[in-house]
């Protein structure tokens, strides 16, 4: 899935991505349909280059019948992808520790902790909090984590069928 979808850098919302920051439709279509219990098996997993924000040339594979899809990504609970996950994990961090962890991670190729940091401010965290609060999915996940220390993640939380959730 890409941004193809959206505007240039600073012309949208939190709610305009939202609706279109990822091709969740067409991630749909071409993995998780592809690869259901009675799916046909052939998936394509690259469609866009979101680094350098252009079409990857479409590489479709076919994928065994025991193969079992895992999917690790932001927005997994929009709409488009209502019910297409059998087990869920919330891989809880705090804002801090994501800024953090943006910073070392994107500095690199941005260069500047500062734009990290505003970035984060202005589009990340409202985006993700806008998700949070519509979708609610935390509460829909199956386990909680505490992931602030990768090496020593915990439980926090265990819900019901039904999104109820439980400390631990």
């Amino acid at each position: 899935p890409g941004y193809a979808h959206l505007p240039r850098e600073g012309a949208f919302t939190p709610e305009i991505y939202f609706d279109r920051g990822y091709d969740c439709r067409r991630f749909r279509e071409d993995v998780v349909t592809p690869l259901e219990t009675d799916g046909e098996r052939r998936c394509c997993l690259k469609h866009w280059d979101s680094l350098n924000d252009r079409a990857h040339p479409p590489q479709w594979v076919d994928a065994p019948g025991n193969v079992v899809l895992v999917v690790d990504g932001g927005f997994l609970f929009h709409p488009t992808l209502e019910g297409a996950w059998r087990f869920a994990v919330w891989l809880h961090i705090d804002w801090d520790t994501m800024m953090r962890r943006a910073i070392e991670r994107d500095k690199p190729w941005v260069g500047d902790a500062d734009a990290i940091e505003e970035r984060y401010r202005l589009h990340w965290r409202p985006t993700h909090e806008h998700y949070e609060e519509r979708t609610r999915a935390r509460e829909r996940c199956d386990v909680v984590i505490d992931n602030a220390d990768p090496y020593q993640p915990f439980v926090i939380d265990e819900c019901d069928p039904i999104g109820r959730c439980r400390p631990r």
